[in-house]
C-alpha cells in the first residue's frame, strides 16, 4: 500500500482517490458513523484531529471539495482543501462565510492550515442544484424556491457583498425546497470589477470589466430562471468572447415557459436579463415585490 498526497496531506491507498457518483449536489451515500476517538481508516484523509475527508466530489483550480465526517459527532460535512496558490480566493470565501451567518447561506464550521495549504469545513447540504427536487415543471413549484433564494440574496447584499458566481450548482435546494447558497470564492464588494465567475451567468457589464452591483447577481438569477423555464440559456455561443458580444448586442428571445407562468413573471425575467444594467431591477427586494404583485 502506498500513500498519495492530497493537497499536502498523505492519503493511504492503492488506486488513488476513490471517486463516487453523486446526484449533482453536494450529497452522496451517507457516511458511516465514526467513533470520536477512533483513528482515521487508512483509505481516508485526516484533515485534522476532528475532520476526516472521505470522497472527492469536485475539483477546481488549486482546490478540491471532499465529502467528510466530523469525528466528534459523526455528522457529514463538506471539506474544501485549498493549495497555497489559491490563498486569495480561499481567504475571500472564508471572510465572506464568517460574516454571512444568516439563513440560506451554507454554515462555516471550522478552518485551518495543512502542510500544503488550507482547509475549511462547512455543513453538508443534502440537496440538488437549483431548482431542486421539488420542481415539477410548473411555475407553482418554482415560485417558493425562487422566493427563498431572493430573500437570501437580499441578506447577502445587505452585508455589502456580491456573490458574483451564482449558478445552479452553487444554489443547492434541500429536499424540503429550501435553497442554500454555496461557494463564495468570487464574493466581493461592488467596487471590484475583475470578471470573476462563470461566463454564461455573468452580466454583460462584468464581461466587459465594468464594476458590478446587486443587479449583476440578479442577472444571474434571471439566467437561471430562463434556463429552467425555457430549457436553454438566453444567450449561447461557443466561446466566451462571442458570448460577451451577444450579451452586449442581442436581446434574448421572449420567454415562453410552462402554461401556468404568469405574464408578469415573463416580463420580470426579461427585465432581469436586460442588456443594460439600468433596465434591471435594482435590488432583490424589488424583484420580490414585483414577483408577488398581482397586476
Amino acid at each position: 500500500m502506498r500513500t498519495q498526497p492530497v493537497n499536502g496531506i498523505l492519503r493511504a491507498g492503492t488506486d488513488g482517490p476513490r471517486r463516487t457518483q453523486h446526484d449533482g449536489g453536494m450529497s452522496a451515500r451517507p457516511p458511516r458513523r465514526i467513533h470520536p476517538i477512533a483513528p482515521a481508516p487508512p483509505d481516508r484523509v485526516a484533515v485534522s484531529a476532528r475532520f476526516v475527508a472521505i470522497d472527492p466530489i469536485g475539483a477546481g483550480r488549486r482546490r478540491e471539495v471532499w465529502r467528510g465526517v466530523d469525528r466528534t459527532t459523526g455528522e457529514p460535512v463538506a471539506i474544501k482543501l485549498v493549495a497555497r496558490r489559491g490563498r486569495e480566493q480561499s481567504c475571500r470565501e472564508l471572510l465572506a462565510l464568517q460574516r454571512l451567518q444568516v439563513p440560506g447561506v451554507v454554515r462555516l464550521i471550522d478552518h485551518g492550515s495543512t502542510p500544503g495549504g488550507w482547509f475549511f469545513v462547512t455543513e453538508w447540504i443534502d440537496g440538488r442544484p437549483f431548482p431542486g427536487r421539488t420542481f415539477d415543471g410548473t411555475w407553482r413549484s418554482l415560485e417558493p424556491v425562487l422566493t427563498a433564494l431572493l430573500e437570501t440574496l437580499s441578506r447577502v447584499h445587505g452585508f455589502g457583498l456580491l456573490h458574483r458566481d451564482l449558478k445552479p450548482k452553487n444554489v443547492l435546494v434541500r429536499r424540503d425546497g429550501t435553497p442554500v447558497l454555496l461557494d463564495f470564492g468570487c464574493a466581493a464588494g461592488p467596487t471590484e470589477c475583475d470578471p470573476a465567475g462563470t461566463p454564461n451567468y455573468l452580466a454583460p457589464e462584468q464581461l466587459f470589466g465594468a464594476p458590478p452591483d446587486e443587479r449583476a447577481d440578479l442577472y444571474a438569477v434571471g439566467v437561471m430562471l430562463y434556463e429552467v423555464l425555457d430549457g436553454h440559456p438566453p444567450h449561447q455561443a461557443p466561446e466566451w468572447i462571442s458570448l460577451a458580444e451577444r450579451k452586449r448586442t442581442t436581446p434574448p428571445a421572449p420567454l415562453v415557459g410552462p402554461p401556468d407562468l404568469p405574464d408578469a413573471v415573463r416580463r420580470l425575467v426579461a427585465a432581469l436579463v436586460a442588456r443594460r444594467h439600468e433596465d434591471r431591477p435594482r435590488t432583490a427586494r424589488e424583484v420580490l415585490a414585483a414577483l408577488h404583485d398581482p397586476r
